[in-house]
């Protein structure tokens, strides 16, 4: 269902949004894998040669933009960027507890704003996580602009139809993310999770990436959260 698709992934050059990408050429689809990181993008290309690559940075307009500016006609973007820093609400600078939301909300923003006029349906899929429904202390701010990624999907639907918008919320995910986050802790965080969850097992980014090509291609579903998250929200 995706042959012939021109389908965009930002935060498509690792992790989930590199397995999606990967996932959506391998179906028939022109991918335009988009992300910040020069060096990750070139090892793409050099990797994956039926990707096409861009740079982007979703906190700034002036990118964004330019990304955007040369793809003429759009069917589908998912959007997986998104950090996770730990910062204590008390003792961070606002500043610093602004950029999720710069990131994660704005970044949305932005995105709908240069790809929607190139849409005709199609959809659009964020990710978000389990810090919605599971916060801990110390990533407020992530959690927030989580949630509001969420609620931004459903009205962007109602507003912005016929395009779909989605979200993909995944679990603990085997990714370069949980490197990142836990750094040498990093396998002993991932048999932790796991250890937690019903299946014993976290999840792999092929598996996200089948879940968001199911948000893509079946125009039944809309507005709506999907969890692929190994039940970690009831543990």
């Amino acid at each position: 269902m995706l042959k012939g698709k021109n389908v965009i992934v930002i935060g498509g050059s690792s992790g989930i949004g590199l397995a999606t990408a990967i996932a959506a050429a391998a179906e028939g689809a022109r991918v335009l894998a988009m992300g910040r990181d020069l060096a990750k993008l070139a090892r793409v290309k050099s990797q994956h040669p039926q990707l096409t690559t861009v740079q982007i940075d979703l906190c700034n307009d002036e990118s964004v933009h330019n990304a955007f500016a040369p793809v003429s006609a759009i069917d589908h973007v998912y959007i997986s960027a998104g950090t996770v820093e730990a910062a204590a609400l008390l003792t961070t600078p606002l500043h610093k507890l602004q950029a999720p939301f710069n990131e994660r909300v704005f970044g949305a923003l932005r995105v709908v704003h240069a790809a929607v006029p190139k849409m005709r349906g199609g959809s659009i899929t964020f990710t978000t996580g389990d810090l919605v429904d599971r916060p801990v202390p110390g990533v407020a701010a992530v959690s927030a602009a989580a949630a509001a990624v969420e609620s931004l999907a459903k009205t962007c639907a109602l507003e912005l139809a016929p395009t779909r918008f989605n979200v993909v919320s995944p679990g603990a995910v085997d990714t370069p993310l949980y490197t990142a986050i836990f750094g040498e802790q990093r396998e002993a965080a991932l048999a932790a999770q796991a250890a937690k969850l019903p299946g014993k097992k976290v999840g792999s980014a092929a598996e996200l990436a089948r879940a968001v090509l199911l948000l893509m291609t079946n125009e039944y579903i809309n507005a709506s959260v999907l969890h692929v998250d190994g039940a970690i929200r009831y543990v």
